[in-house]
């Protein structure tokens, strides 16, 4: 059975932890934001040493946005007198070279062609609680009342991003929608239209972006099909189901190597994607 979009927003990435830092002292800690379903501290396999990340999963998905919020309200969460990074744990099911990216950039695919950005607006107020800071909207150029099937929006927080790709689909006017991640151009890493090349469309500009024009293939509209990120840049991975982009250094925490051998978490084995209609408000 899949994992609904409460479970899955229950569950943060605690990084850079204390090598003193134990399942206990961590469970400790977070217990005063709420009930903890779950703790884990991950040990090198090999070495049996801490690696300095883990994971902490509530009962509640309230305590973890709870967690969130004070930490962008008072700053980085202070764990055994070490400044933590905490964020949205990306589950095993995401496969985007996106998923795990430090971003408040992310794609809507797959609207409904009569969508308007006052009605993605809305939609992405429900589930955050505020509203983004901006939509582009791509319209047809034979008829300006149409859009292509995506968007382009720019959040308040890189939390958002990672709440919303969490959540993964959301009913924008009667559709159900795809939520990925975006960079915006110019930023480290591979332009994906190298790396796919024989695309259907030339990359276009908008915000700041690197898109893809048109977007759409059948699923989208029917528009000639291509791959979907054309006209991006993105980061090779360098995770394996839960691991993070390296982002303390090219060894990943404490130099203790990158996280792919990262022992196993209570999230489960890979599984498919879930929908969340827009009845799931987490917030």
């Amino acid at each position: 059975m899949d994992s609904s979009p409460e479970e899955k927003l229950s569950k943060l990435f605690v990084g850079g932890l204390s090598h003193d830092t134990t399942k206990e002292s961590l469970k400790a800690y977070f217990e005063q934001y709420g009930p903890v379903k779950d703790c884990n501290v991950v040990y090198n396999p090999t070495t049996k040493k801490p690696r300095g990340f883990g994971y902490i999963t509530f009962q509640d998905h309230n305590s973890a946005q709870q967690v969130l919020n004070i930490k962008n309200e008072n700053g980085p969460h202070v764990i055994d007198s070490k400044q933590c990074e905490v964020k949205r744990a990306i589950p095993r099911d995401a496969k985007s070279e996106f998923s795990h990216e430090k971003t408040d950039k992310i794609f809507i695919g797959g609207l409904h062609e009569d969508a308007t950005q006052k009605d993605v607006e809305q939609v992405l107020i429900e589930q955050l609680g505020h509203p983004p800071k901006s939509i582009s909207l791509m319209l047809r150029k034979e008829d300006s009342s149409k859009n292509r099937g995506y968007c382009f929006v720019e959040l308040q927080l890189t939390d958002d991003a990672d709440t919303l790709y969490c959540i993964k689909n959301i009913d924008i006017l009667g559709k159900m929608a795809e939520i990925k991640k975006s960079n915006p151009q110019g930023r480290g890493g591979v332009k994906a239209a190298d790396a796919f090349k024989g695309a259907a469309a030339s990359p276009a500009m908008a915000g700041g972006y690197h898109y893809p024009s048109p977007y759409g293939a059948a699923a989208y509209g029917g528009y000639p099909p291509y791959d979907p990120y054309a006209g991006y840049f993105y980061e090779s991975p360098m995770y394996s189901g839960y691991g993070y982009m390296p982002s303390y250094g090219a060894n990943g925490y404490s130099g203790m190597g990158m996280y792919n051998n990262q022992s196993a978490s209570s999230f489960g084995p890979s599984k498919g994607g879930t929908g969340a209609g827009r009845g799931f408000r987490p917030y």
